[in-house]
Formats: C-alpha cells, structure tokens, sequence
C-alpha cells in the first residue's frame, strides 16, 4: 500500500498494489529415459524451460505407470506422452484433457498405436514407418490455428530448416475430428489437433531426439511448447489492478459458489455468477487451492 502523506483531501491518496508472484507451471512427461541420455527426448525438454518474472516451469518425469498418481495438481498444465501408456490409465489422460489442458503424444515408434488408438476413442490407428528421403521438411503449416497463431509471421513462419530424418506416418481420416496442422514434404501429417473435451490431444507423428529430427534444437522447439502451455487450462487471468466499480471477471467454475476476502471481509460470489464489482479500494483474495490476489 502506498499513501500519500500531507494532502488535506484524502480520498485518493492510497494506492493497493499487489506484488508481482511468478506463475508455478507444471508439465508431466511420461517417458523411461535417464536423465542424462543426450539421445532422449527428455534431455532436450527438461533443458527446454528457465525461470523468469512470470513464470517458474517444472518438468516432472515419470515413468508410463506413474501417471496413476499424477494431473491433479493445479498448477499441472501439460501433459507430454513420449512411450506407449497402459489401458488402465488412459481415462486419466483423458479426463485432464477434457478438463481442458493440453496433451501431446509424441508417436516415437509404431507401438504406440495402440495408446493413439485408446486416447482418440476411435477405431485402429494404423502406423508405418514412412520412408525418408535424406530428410523430411515441414509444409502446409496451419497458421489460424491457436497453436501456431504466434508463428503467423514472416519473420517467424519459416519452419524449412528443421530436418526430420525419420517419421511415423498415419490416416488423419482415422482420427474424426482432428485437424492436421502441419504436413511434411511427402504429404504425411506432422502435427494434429484431436479436441477432447475442452481440452486438446496433440499428436506429433516423430520425436524431437537426435534420432528423429533436428526439432529440439530448432528455435520453434520452445515457443511451441510454450504455445501449448498457453492453450491449457489455467488457473485463472486476474489483472493485477482493477478500478472500483469496473466488472470483475473470474476465473473457474461458474457453477459452484465462490469466496473473495476483501477490505469489508468475506464476500459470497453465488453459484453460475462469474462477475464482481469491487466497491472499495483494496486487496481483494479469491480462496482456492492457489489463492488468487488482486487489487
């Protein structure tokens, strides 16, 4: 709080600020790669994310079993899949996708048909190794999708210099509703969009490993992670500052009773209303399991 001092006329001398807190972001990978295997993929993502102001990315590793106890935290906003995952667990993933995160499965060998067939809810997913010439480019790049609006421009669309010396090949007409984001050179999808829920599934017909692509050291790798980290469900967009009287939108469920802690004490926000108007000045809290302050 800062308050002018000396001024007879007090009524706007205070000024609530809230401070600046970095967001924390978790991201769960699913994969039994050793942390040190430079041909892994999860080498490249655990080096993929540092802290900033904003934000604090944790990379949490797991093997495929381990998401049993896993996607219930708030702060969880991706989920990437990197092997083949057991039926038993498949809800699980469905369920945080439908809640409205993002999940990518990156489709590393053949075998992991099965775990795209169970996650799509669709009938067989067939894949093949595709046959590459020396290396594969990226085309036909979905720009108006909100995955790769941040591309859409010149300065930043030009995909052409990652090479991808192997990749898995598929029927997008075996996927209903998906929608092919990228293709490469020989006309295969790249990347898709399965919609579940509120959610996305993403399919990534290669790795980013060595073996597979020059993806991670490309300067898309990041942005596109951070794309989808975007897309997922958040806790909630709060300004820092409001003015009295301006409406309020907030975040989460609209159809359970919400709790602000404000300047006047506790104020009951009913079920199926998301707007507030703040009539006093002050810090304002929204109770949750991650308390959410503005002023």
């Amino acid at each position: 709080k800062l308050t002018l001092l000396g001024d007879a006329h007090d009524f706007d001398n205070t000024l609530h600020i809230t401070p600046l807190t970095p967001e924390p972001v978790r991201i769960h990978y699913l994969g039994n790669e050793q942390p040190d295997d430079t041909e892994s993929m999860r080498f490249y993502l655990e080096r993929a994310f540092s802290k900033t102001r904003l934000q604090h990315v944790s990379v949490l590793t797991h093997p495929p079993s381990g998401v049993a106890n896993q996607l219930s935290h708030p702060d969880d906003r991706l989920l990437i899949i990197g092997e083949s995952i057991n039926q038993a667990h498949i809800e699980r993933v469905r369920n945080f996708a439908e809640s409205g995160h993002s999940v990518l499965l990156a489709l590393q060998n053949e075998i992991m048909s099965e775990t795209l067939t169970a996650l799509a809810k669709s009938g067989p997913v067939p894949l093949t190794e595709a046959r590459v010439n020396k290396y594969a480019l990226l085309t036909q790049l979905d720009f108006d999708h909100p995955l790769l609006a941040p591309f859409n421009e010149p300065r930043f669309s030009d995909f052409t210099k990652i090479h991808f010396w192997k990749h898995r090949s598929l029927d997008p007409a075996r996927l209903p509703g998906a929608r092919v984001l990228a293709r490469f050179d020989d006309g295969d999808p790249a990347l898709l969009d399965l919609p579940i829920g509120r959610g996305h599934l993403f399919i990534l017909t290669c790795g980013w490993q060595p073996e597979d692509s020059q993806l991670a050291l490309a300067s898309k790798f990041v942005p596109l992670l951070y794309s989808m980290l975007e897309l997922g469900d958040r806790r909630g967009e709060l300004k820092a500052t409001y003015f009295a009287g301006e409406p309020i939108t907030l975040p989460g469920k609209s159809d359970q009773g919400r709790v602000l802690n404000g300047p006047g004490g506790k104020i009951e926000i009913p079920a199926d209303s998301s707007i507030f108007h703040a009539r006093k000045p002050g810090l304002y809290t929204l109770q949750g399991p991650k308390p959410l302050t503005f002023a």
